[in-house]
C-alpha cells in the first residue's frame, strides 16, 4: 500500500513512519521556513536602521541649507569674512543695521 500524503502516513506504525521520508520532508519544510523567517526579520530591521541613519541625514542637510539660505537672504555671513558686507558689523546678529561710530541711537 503506497504512502500518498501525510495523513496516510500518520496511521502507519510509529516505526515505518519514522523510516519513511514524510518526516524528513516536514523537518525541511520547517527549517526552510524558519530560514525564510529570520532572513525577513533581518531584512526589516537593516532597512529600518538605513531609514533611521538616512533621516538624520537628510535632517541635517535640510537644517544647513535652510541656515544658509537664511544668512544670504540677511546678508550678513556666519562664518567671519574679510570684510563684511555693508550694514552688517562683525559680530553684530544678522539682520542688525550697524551704525557709524560715534552715532547715537538716540535722536535729539
Amino acid at each position: 500500500m503506497p504512502v500518498r500524503n501525510a495523513l496516510d502516513a500518520l496511521a502507519l506504525r510509529p516505526t515505518v513512519f519514522l523510516r519513511s521520508a514524510w518526516p524528513w520532508r516536514s523537518l525541511l519544510y520547517l527549517t526552510g521556513g524558519a530560514l525564510l523567517g529570520i532572513t525577513t526579520m533581518l531584512a526589516v530591521v537593516g532597512l529600518l536602521l538605513a531609514g533611521a541613519a538616512l533621516s538624520v541625514v537628510i535632517v541635517g542637510v535640510a537644517g544647513y541649507a535652510a541656515v544658509m539660505l537664511s544668512s544670504t537672504a540677511t546678508r550678513c555671513p556666519t562664518r567671519t569674512a574679510r570684510r563684511p558686507p555693508l550694514g552688517c558689523a562683525p559680530g553684530s546678529a544678522p539682520g542688525s543695521v550697524s551704525r557709524p561710530p560715534g552715532a547715537s541711537s538716540a535722536t535729539r
